[in-house]
């Protein structure tokens, strides 16, 4: 969100644009693939249990998100909300295909 704010008080943008893209990594991943390649690295269980204990929905947290559109939406509503955004200010989400470049309008 820092990043947006500078755009728009001080580089004079106008618009924000949340722009997601298929095929993406964060599809369907849940936090029980992430746990087990985190294991497979060597990351000890002791330290995969010390982070679960300070994070209230650790599995949630690493999870990642059944359709783009669903994130792009979830992201332009965080940022719509926010409370330092210009009133006023378009916020747009799309998604783009990275082979074609197609753009498809989400919201």
């Amino acid at each position: 969100m820092k990043s947006i704010l500078v755009s728009l008080y001080q580089l004079e943008s106008e618009e924000v644009f949340i722009i997601g893209h298929t095929s993406c990594g964060m599809h369907g991943l849940t936090g029980a693939k992430m746990v087990e390649e985190m294991k497979k690295r060597g990351i000890p269980e002791e330290a995969i249990s010390a982070i679960q204990e300070d994070c209230v929905d650790f599995n949630d947290w690493l999870a990642g998100f059944q359709t783009v559109e669903d994130q792009v939406q979830k992201s332009v509503d965080i940022v719509k909300n926010h409370p330092l955004l210009p009133q006023g200010t378009p916020v747009r989400g799309l998604v783009v295909d990275p082979k074609t470049g197609k753009l498809e309008l989400v919201c």
